[in-house]
């Protein structure tokens, strides 16, 4: 577990999973991000990896992807289940489509058939492209898509500009 000492958003965060699960925190994972919390590791029971989820939103975590095993289960409770698993196509097909930014989605398999969309999208439009290539792939019977609509931030205010041929700024 990487225990930052960041602010107060991210204290208030780690603070919620060792509240939560005491030594086996160590086992896992936050990664933070200003619109997205994705939790990764091992966790002893189903009902943890759920107390885990409920903390982190009770903390402050605007969306939680919950990406954790459980342990001994020998499955994951929120993840691949094996790397030429469904998970591993669904995610190469959606970063194939022309239509579609995929670098920010996430494909975890909760169950046999049953997929979840995570992460974050530029627009609505993306996220119903996502989402509808997901419906469509073979072996898929459910889809979660928790999917954030996270508008692109400007590059460069407007006041700076690229000297044109160059690639220098003016």
């Amino acid at each position: 577990m990487e225990w930052g000492f960041g602010d107060a958003r991210t204290r208030r965060l780690y603070w919620a999973l060792w509240r939560t699960l005491g030594w086996a925190a160590r086992q896992v994972r936050l990664v933070i991000d200003p619109h997205l919390v994705m939790v990764e590791g091992v966790v002893p029971t189903k009902l943890q990896a759920q107390l885990v989820e409920r903390a982190l939103g009770e903390a402050g975590a605007s969306a939680v992807c919950n990406r954790l095993a459980i342990a001994g289960a020998g499955t994951l409770a929120h993840g691949p289940r094996h790397a030429g698993g469904l998970a591993f196509h669904l995610t190469t097909r959606l970063s194939l489509e022309p239509l579609l930014d995929a670098r920010g989605i996430t494909v975890t398999e909760e169950g046999p058939g049953i997929v979840v969309l995570c992460g974050a999208v530029t627009t609505r439009y993306h996220r119903d492209i996502a989402e509808s290539i997901a419906r469509r792939h073979p072996g898929v019977r459910a889809v979660r898509t928790e999917l954030l609509v996270v508008p692109p931030s400007r590059q460069e205010p407007a006041s700076v500009a690229l000297n044109e041929g160059t690639g220098n700024r003016a």
